[in-house]
């Protein structure tokens, strides 16, 4: 098997560990994607998938719902030891912070890495030190809690070549947000979608 695809359809199940493991048995596998469900209270351990050398694809995105959370700062440095990823993407919860975000500077050959949301305590800096970090990345994903982290992305705008956005604050003001944007991104925004 070299795709896998699990799908909770209940907010309320968990994922879990043992489920990680069976999938670490898999060695041809090399696309992963886990959606759905909330994160077991002891974690998850994603580092155990480095047993799949051909793991160019990893997606794991829990329901967030109903106060749910999503991937933090442990989650993401256990992915950094996923080093044959090309594509990420990840359910992240908004406490993730520059530590956990720095950490996926060890994951060079990726192409494609979507974060969303992106940690309100993400700075502007961590955020460049991740993308000057990868010199394959050609598309950044990122979902926005605040409209004020967009500036947080203009120094990348010339770097990458694609950017997509979007934006989960129902307070924001949409004309003013479409006005930033094209200041920060005109280059390299290629999506934008706003939540509300």
């Amino acid at each position: 098997m070299q795709h896998l695809d699990i799908s909770y359809f209940s907010a309320r199940s968990p994922i879990e560990q043992p489920v990680l493991v069976a999938c670490a048995e898999l060695l041809n596998l090399t696309h992963l994607s886990i959606s759905g469900g909330h994160l077991h209270r002891d974690g998850l351990n994603l580092a155990v998938l480095t047993s799949l050398r051909r793991l160019n694809t990893l997606a794991i995105s829990p329901h967030t719902d109903e106060g749910l959370d999503g991937l933090e700062d442990a989650h993401l440095a256990s992915a950094s030891r996923l080093t044959t990823l090309r594509s990420l993407s990840l359910r992240a919860s908004e406490d993730v912070t520059d530590e956990g975000f720095s950490a996926l500077t060890c994951l060079t050959q990726l192409t494609h890495l979507r974060i969303v949301p992106l940690g309100l305590g993400v700075s502007r800096e961590g955020l460049a030190k991740v993308v000057s970090s990868l010199p394959s990345l050609q598309t950044l994903s990122v979902g926005l809690l605040e409209a004020r982290q967009v500036a947080a992305l203009k120094p990348l705008a010339d770097r990458l070549p694609q950017v997509h956005l979007v934006l989960n604050s129902p307070d924001t003001s949409a004309a003013s947000f479409f006005s930033t944007c094209t200041l920060c991104l005109r280059t390299s925004l290629t999506s934008l979608r706003m939540v509300r």
